[in-house]
């Protein structure tokens, strides 16, 4: 089979099953991946609802327990903790009524529901159901047992694209919920590995590209953005790749805080290892570059790994051409100088200072953001007499916006490399 026959199969995979249950409108979906929902002919049979309810506690357990079914013992412990067995076995009873009478009323066909058979409860065979986490088990399990290729790869994208969400992701179960979620992370996480490994022995960089960005949105903090930005290297895409880059060390860094620095810079070497040009002339990457320098009109706006990565490259800069470079610190306070709590400092008041900052320095200035409510500024060739007219630019600025909070600021000058041993804001 060519590549593009392999590529236009994959991209019908993506539709597999919604087609799959389009054709089979009498058969009633779980999905249990992401946010617990049951479909019927195309409509929602649960409205979205904020915490658990037993109703919906007791569907899960036992659509999930398939055929097996599950003991009246196990439900009642989930559902009614350590109530007597009197009290237990009254209020499932009722439990059980209430969800036959609610599922008839959203439009299901008649029918028990529930089957009660020897101290287990089971889904009534009469109407057939089916469930995500099921399916996605199923499609894993033949995708293993494949002959081929095309075989594997479609099932595996099978299975996951049914994974949108981790299981149960809402649910505050600490037990039967816990595991099952962290073992079908752990499937999941696998399955992509190896759906990976297929693609790249194909060099199908689009299915790649594809998968990556299908994983960095069911599973946010699974590296997805690695195989996107693997696949597209592989393609050419430079300029794109560049820029998801610099977009997914701000996501990481937000996440992993100053206390997991060393899982920041060990992302950033797994990105970094993707990054790859083609080979070219001097002549031709400096144009490029400098085709890109023309663009810009505001200053140098990053992250806080790429900050302090240019501080030290100053810092050793100025020890030969003596250039003064001052580092200023930007805190939002109220008007008692004090730093505002996070839950104070509303979206819209850091988006404020930010425009403020930006709009108030040189394009040669480097700016980040370096914690709830502070900003750190690089002022290049700047004298520390030149720094007031600076805040008074960006106080101008940020009155314009009639708040009542202020800017307190924190001025040093940039040491040289030999002389900044001793300085720990930065190392």
């Amino acid at each position: 089979m060519s590549q593009e026959a392999v590529n236009k199969k994959m991209q019908t995979c993506g539709t597999y099953v919604k087609n799959k249950i389009s054709k089979k409108q009498q058969v009633l979906y779980v999905k249990m991946f992401g946010d617990f929902s049951l479909e019927y002919q195309g409509r929602s049979l649960i409205a979205k609802k904020k915490k658990e309810t037993q109703f919906a506690l007791a569907l899960q357990l036992i659509f999930h327990s398939g055929e097996e079914g599950i003991s009246r013992e196990h439900l009642e412990k989930v559902l009614f903790g350590e109530r007597t067995l009197d009290d237990a076995n009254h209020a499932i009873h009722s439990l059980i009524y209430n969800i036959r009478k609610k599922l008839e009323q959203t439009g299901l066909p008649k029918g028990k529901y529930i089957i009660s058979r020897r101290g287990r409860f089971y889904w009534d065979k009469e109407i057939p159901f089916e469930e995500d986490a099921q399916l996605f088990e199923e499609y894993c399990s033949r995708a293993c047992r494949a002959g081929d290729w095309e075989e594997r790869i479609e099932l595996c994208w099978k299975a996951a694209l049914l994974y949108k969400g981790a299981f149960l992701k809402d649910s505050e179960q600490e037990g039967w919920v816990k595991e099952e979620r962290e073992r079908y992370h752990i499937m999941f996480r696998k399955l992509i590995e190896y759906m990976a490994e297929l693609l790249r022995k194909k060099k199908a960089y689009i299915q790649l590209e594809k998968l990556g960005r299908h994983v960095s949105k069911a599973a946010p903090y699974e590296e997805g953005e690695l195989l996107v930005i693997e696949a597209l290297t592989g393609m050419g895409r430079t300029e794109q790749t560049e820029i998801l880059y610099v977009e997914t060390v701000e996501k990481y860094r937000q996440v992993y805080m100053e206390e997991e620095l060393c899982k920041l810079k060990d992302f950033r070497r797994k990105i970094e290892e993707q990054l790859d040009h083609p080979y070219d002339i001097l002549d031709n990457i400096q144009e490029n570059m400098t085709e890109q320098l023309e663009k810009v009109q505001e200053p140098y706006q990053c992250n806080w790994m790429v900050f302090r990565e240019i501080y030290h490259m100053v810092a050793r800069m100025i020890e030969r051409s003596g250039q003064q470079v001052q580092l200023m610190l930007c805190t939002l306070t109220d008007m008692e100088e004090h730093p505002i709590r996070f839950d104070e400092c509303a979206e819209v008041l850091s988006r404020y200072i930010w425009e403020s900052i930006c709009r108030s320095i040189r394009a040669g200035d480097v700016v980040t953001r370096y914690g709830k409510g502070q900003y750190l500024v690089l002022l290049i060739n700047t004298k520390p007499e030149d720094c007031q007219e600076i805040q008074k630019r960006i106080d101008a600025q940020f009155r314009k916006k009639d708040t009542v909070y202020e800017i307190r600021y924190s001025v040093k000058s940039v040491r040289s490399l030999n002389n900044a041993k001793d300085d720990q804001g930065l190392s």
